[in-house]
């Protein structure tokens, strides 16, 4: 508030030193005359100031009259406070010019005799020149609050999708692990305190690991890891060609974006055709991050390719990354491609 307030002031007095030489110099053709007008004798440097204190004060008053019922609707409140606020700003001038000026320069703003209500009456025009003064300024802050607020609201938003978006992505992961260690526990395979080990590897990542964004080798390390899991679960060798750019570890990423393509391929897709391998490929052209995944769909899963995991992370990069990333899904002859380019991100 004290900052807002300041910069109504600076507003006021900008406006007063700009507006008054403008109209001297209108009326004298003199530049040098209109400049310094205000400032030739004590007496008329002492009206300038005197006459920002008042008609400041009073934009200042618009303006927390303005702050204070506007938003609550209190119009009729509103208009007794601006009427009492330019009986207030008339006073000021009429005690700093009228009586204190007298007192410490021996002259005045005005001469002869004149009453209260022509003194009120001739300060009309400014009353309504700084009324729309403190007008403007507020309506101009209360545009540029609610802005802030909007945005403030849209990325607090954001912040909350994202987090239930991820707090899906645990669970889903978690439940697919878990039913992995089920089997080798079941069939009493010596791949079990392994399994268990990798298996808190992916538990730590998803639970513990909370920033926003971690280093990329995070996520390779969990889809080698993942990767091993499902290949302690089958008793056949998984055809895979994995083709990973070490030299992307140390580059970041919000966590829990590639393994969802991984996991996908790997619970839809046939795990023992050599000749159509799954097929996992994470490099960067430039800037760009890319990714891209295929596999042979199993026939009597081909209906049911996708699920939460990719829609959530599709929801995932719109948030995270618009109008930033591509991201293209195929799904023809019985094959499932993904093609995932991240711009500006390397």
């Amino acid at each position: 508030m004290k900052h807002r307030i300041g910069q109504l002031v600076l507003w006021v007095f900008l406006f007063e030193f700009l507006t008054g030489p403008i109209k001297e110099f209108l009326e004298t053709l003199d530049f040098k005359e209109a400049i310094l007008s205000n400032f030739i004798e004590p007496h008329t440097a002492f009206l300038f100031f005197t006459f920002i204190i008042a008609y400041g004060a009073y934009s200042i008053m618009v303006y927390f009259i303005f702050n204070y019922t506007y938003p609550t609707k209190k119009y009729m409140l509103a208009i007794a406070a601006f009427i009492i606020a330019s009986f207030i700003a008339v006073g000021i001038r009429y005690f700093l010019q009228e009586l204190l000026g007298f007192w410490i320069t021996g002259a005045t703003n005005y001469k002869g005799n004149y009453s209260w209500s022509f003194y009120y009456l001739d300060n009309l025009y400014y009353l309504i020149l700084y009324f729309g003064l403190g007008t403007i300024f507020f309506f101009f802050q209360y545009s540029k609050y609610n802005e802030e607020q909007k945005n403030r609201l849209e990325l607090e938003n954001k912040k909350a999708e994202l987090a239930f978006l991820r707090s899906q992505i645990n669970p889903h992961f978690l439940f697919n692990s878990l039913n992995n260690l089920y089997s080798l526990v079941y069939s009493k395979s010596d791949k079990s305190l392994k399994s268990i080990e990798k298996l808190s590897n992916l538990l730590r990542y998803s639970l513990y690991d909370n920033k926003e964004i971690v280093p990329l080798k995070k996520e390779i390390s969990y889809i080698n890891d993942f990767i091993e899991l499902e290949q302690m679960r089958h008793d056949f060798p998984i055809a895979l060609d994995l083709n990973i750019n070490e030299s992307l570890a140390q580059h970041k990423l919000p966590p829990f974006l590639i393994i969802p393509f991984v996991e996908n391929a790997f619970k839809h897709g046939v795990l023992n055709d050599k000749e159509n391998s799954l097929y996992f490929n994470l490099n960067k052209d430039r800037n760009d991050l890319i990714f891209k995944s295929s596999n042979l769909i199993k026939v009597q899963n081909k209906d049911r390719v996708g699920g939460i995991g990719l829609s959530n992370v599709k929801k995932r990069l719109e948030l995270l990354y618009p109008n930033q990333f591509e991201l293209n899904i195929d799904e023809n002859n019985n094959t499932f491609k993904v093609s995932l380019r991240i711009k500006d991100i390397c």
